[in-house]
Formats: C-alpha cells, sequence, structure tokens
C-alpha cells in the first residue's frame, strides 16, 4: 500500500506540473489575443476567470489529498513547498486578468512573467518530488531484497544444520544398534557352527546390553 501510494505521488506531481503549464500557457494565449486592444470587457474578463478558476482546481485533484497521508514525511514535505508557489501561479493570472480588464497591458504582461516565474519554482519542487517518491520505492524494493537474500542465507544454514543433524544420528543409530546386532548376530552364528567358546563384548547399561 505504501508503494502504492509512493507511485501515486510520482503521479500526481507530474499531473500538477501539467496542470500549472496549462495555467500559465492560458495567461499567455489571452496576452497574445488581447495584444494593441483595448480593455477588455467584463463579460469576457469573467469568462477568462472561470477558465483559469477550473484550471488551478485541477492542479490539487483528491488523489493528492487522498493519498498524503500514506506517503513518507520527505515526499509530504516537498508537496506542501510546492504550495504557495502553486497557488502564486494561479493569483498572477487572475491577477493579469484584471490588469487587462483596466486595459493596463504592461502590468498584465508582467503577471504573467511572475506566473511563469512561480510555475518554475513550483516545477522544482514537484520534480524533487517524484525524485524522493521514487527514492523511497526503490530504498523498499532493495529492504525486502535483502530480506529475501537473508532468509535464503539462514534456510541454508539450518538446512546444513538439519544435514548435520541427521548424519550425527545415523553414525549414532549405526554405533549404538546396528553396530552391535551385528556383532550378536556374528555370534550367534557361530554357536550355531559349535564355537561354544565364542564371545560377544557387552556393554551393560543399555537395551543392546541387556539383549
Amino acid at each position: 500500500a505504501d508503494a502504492e501510494a509512493l507511485l501515486s505521488a510520482h503521479g500526481a506531481a507530474s499531473g500538477r506540473i501539467d496542470e500549472l503549464d496549462r495555467i500559465v500557457l492560458s495567461g499567455e494565449i489571452l496576452l497574445r489575443g488581447r495584444r494593441g486592444q483595448g480593455p477588455m470587457s467584463a463579460d469576457s474578463a469573467a469568462e477568462h476567470r472561470r477558465t483559469v478558476a477550473a484550471l488551478i482546481a485541477e492542479v490539487d485533484r483528491p488523489v493528492v489529498l487522498t493519498t498524503m497521508r500514506a506517503m513518507p514525511d520527505s515526499v509530504q514535505q516537498v508537496l506542501r513547498d510546492a504550495a504557495p508557489a502553486e497557488i502564486a501561479v494561479g493569483n498572477n493570472v487572475l491577477r493579469a486578468i484584471t490588469a487587462l480588464e483596466a486595459g493596463d497591458f504592461d502590468e498584465a504582461v508582467q503577471c504573467i512573467v511572475e506566473a511563469d516565474h512561480e510555475r518554475n519554482r513550483a516545477a522544482s519542487a514537484l520534480y524533487l518530488a517524484q525524485v524522493v517518491a521514487m527514492q523511497e520505492v526503490l530504498a523498499r524494493e532493495h529492504g525486502l531484497e535483502a530480506a529475501a537474500a537473508r532468509a535464503v542465507v539462514l534456510l541454508g544454514f539450518w538446512g546444513l544444520v538439519g544435514a548435520g543433524l541427521v548424519l550425527t544420528s545415523v553414525l549414532l543409530l549405526r554405533a549404538r544398534l546396528y553396530r552391535p546386532m551385528g556383532q550378536l548376530e556374528g555370534a550367534l552364528a557361530a554357536v550355531t557352527a559349535g564355537h561354544l567358546d565364542t564371545t560377544v563384548d557387552v556393554r551393560p547399561g543399555d537395551e543392546m546390553g541387556r539383549l
């Protein structure tokens, strides 16, 4: 879930940069269309304000807000740092519309220049958020790989220990059971053949000794 949130943060940051580009571009297109003309009408200004406001609303889409809680603090902080510049982009374009409505083309141009400057600031922070998010994803992936490698080493170690225990058990079984049984079987064969003086080394205290 954390990795999914990080990838969402990466995509959301990219989307926010695209929306900021659209806001600035809308202001630049507006300037080109108004060059050499008189003041903008109130109706036209209101329409452009609605257009820019809709673009501004797209910058803070719900996907960012819903995933921020699951993001690392480092990513959240970078996104917060970008917010003032993002707000300034929209505000400067709105100021440009107000300037055009008043017939002040030079002021409108300055507002768009400032909007572009703030866009660059915001984009730098959002690019950093993308980098931090991907670094977090890669770090977690490397952590999982390291944990898997440790698990393989532990499995190999305990496998060797298990094999050693099995081998030790086989050797003990052979020394305590199979070898005495073989000696006993050989002695019984000798007695059966008439060698009544046949002896067997007896180690009292265990089952084979009593046998």
